[in-house]
């Protein structure tokens, strides 16, 4: 069975079924009938009103979401609407249109204009006189797939699936009785939004204390160290054959992968070396010596000694290594600075950028996360999520607890503790939207945001303009993101790939190898 990311997302979206049963036009009760019209929905959209695409999809998600059965008798209540909606096709596109009644296969076309095919946008629908469906977005326009919501047949509930305008047949129907149509109404322009909901209500932040020169302790003098990146975890990419070698060897096994300044390092299982991929085929070099822990990102490289727990930062110039602090409990970055958790979790600080000084920011915390969007930190007494604002030194109160965190260029994301929602910070307050459904772990960058199935261990890529997400890749031991790629290392450790950006895509880099 296909798995949801869920959310606005269904990123394992279901095949196309056969059989999908067309609606009887005008079949409505009388006392349906009564209850046909609907109220106002938030955004100052009305019923018949324009409604963006994004409300469209999500109007249509949440069909999905609450798994609303097909019937052509029935009638689903709407919240949002005030009015309930026939839960057959028809129904299911004039219940996310918003429209004041349901309509009919035979009645949408006068609310809609016509298009062609290749111009099919997120909340458009392909329309036959037997069967309606709502256009998702294009997963491959060039070979004509693309994802649809619909409700298709009794015994099935509102789904999304897949399917392509060059097969014979969608969604059970042949695909040459489709029209291409377009809501009168629709908008690319957002309304007012609404509040979103909020994780938590949580107690305000306290402002970090200016506390200068809290340094990770001094050390001797040790070779770097590596190991997992701050926003790393055990999931996904579309695993490969065997490993590539660089030259005759044996190939390494990997322990995991980071990206730092659009260069690719790894950190072979046994400790003993740190990797640089060249950036030409399935050629590495080694970089450094035994290490612990690896971390990458906008500030550069930085690793861990496995003897002293010592941090450490590489010159890629140079090809060097110096010795900028102490030990700590974890370290992450944001796009420019460098921060560490002192090994007991009392204090958080921030690297000058001179090697043995650094500067406490924060007291106690639980765990840190970084990434392109700033520096986030949580409560260790009740997990609630902070913001670090590095031009007046404070911090505000973000969300409440989650699983994990991960940010892209612009936006922060969270799984919910239970791990069955992914939701985006808004930039406002404690405001969160929820964008998917159950996912294992979450990975962020230049490159995008990126979740794993927690089921089946498959990755997929995030699409903030349709909300939507696609499936990018089968399991793997460990992902990273830099500003332009995703990379994944196999499940084994003995291959590293980079997505190529197209559906399941990679190409096999290789690992660094060893002489016999």
């Amino acid at each position: 069975m296909a798995l949801t990311l869920g959310g606005v997302v269904a990123a394992g979206v279901t095949a196309p079924q056969s059989g999908a049963e067309a609606d009887r036009p005008d079949t409505v009760t009388p006392a349906a009938a009564q209850n046909l019209s609907t109220g106002t929905l938030g955004g100052h959209a009305r019923p018949g009103g324009p409604v963006t695409r994004e409300q469209i999809i999500k109007r249509a998600q949440a069909w999905v979401d609450q798994g609303v059965p097909y019937s052509q008798s029935s009638w689903w209540p709407d919240k949002a609407t005030g009015g309930p909606y026939r839960q057959d096709c028809s129904g299911f596109v004039s219940m996310a249109w918003q429209l004041p009644a349901s309509d009919t296969t035979h009645t949408l076309p006068n609310r809609a204009r016509r298009i062609a095919v290749k111009e099919l946008e997120p909340g458009d629908i392909l329309n036959s006189p037997a069967h309606v469906i709502l256009f998702g977005a294009w997963t491959d326009k060039t070979k004509g797939t693309f994802t649809y919501y619909q409700e298709s047949r009794t015994g099935r509930p509102a789904n999304k699936a897949t399917g392509s305008i060059r097969a014979a047949t969608l969604s059970g129907h042949p695909t040459s009785t489709y029209t291409a149509l377009r809501y009168k109404n629709v908008t690319d322009t957002a309304p007012p939004a609404a509040k979103a909901p909020k994780p938590a209500n949580m107690p305000k932040p306290a402002k970090a204390p200016k506390t200068p020169q809290a340094r990770p302790a001094p050390a001797k003098k040790a070779p770097p160290a590596p190991a997992r990146g701050p926003l790393t975890t055990t999931p996904t990419p579309k695993p490969r054959p065997a490993p590539a070698r660089t030259t005759q060897g044996k190939a390494l096994r990997l322990s995991t992968i980071v990206a730092a300044h659009n260069r690719l390092y790894a950190r072979s299982a046994d400790g003993h070396g740190v990797y640089q991929w060249t950036g030409r085929g399935t050629t590495w070099r080694k970089v450094g010596g035994p290490a612990r822990h690896l971390y990458g990102g906008g500030a550069g490289l930085f690793a861990t000694n496995p003897h002293t727990g010592n941090i450490h930062r590489y010159h890629p110039t140079r090809r060097t290594w110096t010795q900028i602090g102490g030990p700590g409990k974890t370290f992450v970055m944001d796009a420019q600075r460098l921060y560490g958790l002192s090994p007991d979790g009392s204090g958080i600080h921030r690297w000058t950028g001179t090697p043995g000084r650094w500067t406490k920011i924060w007291d106690h915390t639980r765990t840190l996360h970084g990434g392109p969007a700033g520096l986030f930190a949580t409560n260790p007494n009740n997990g609630n999520l902070y913001r670090y604002h590095p031009t007046s030194n404070s911090w505000s109160l973000t969300g409440g607890p989650g699983k994990t965190f991960a940010t892209d260029t612009k936006h922060l994301y969270g799984i919910s503790p239970d791990g069955k929602g992914v939701y985006q910070w808004t930039g406002h307050g404690t405001h969160w939207v929820k964008v998917g459904g159950p996912a294992g772990t979450l990975y962020g960058g230049g490159a995008g945001l990126f979740a794993t199935n927690p089921h089946t261990g498959n990755i997929y890529t995030y699409n903030p303009t349709a909300r939507t997400w696609s499936l990018t890749g089968g399991p793997g031991k460990t992902f990273t993101v830099d500003a332009k790629h995703l990379y994944g290392l196999s499940p084994d450790g003995r291959a590293v790939y980079q997505w190529t950006g197209h559906d399941t895509h990679w190409t096999n880099i290789g690992t660094p190898t060893v002489r016999r």
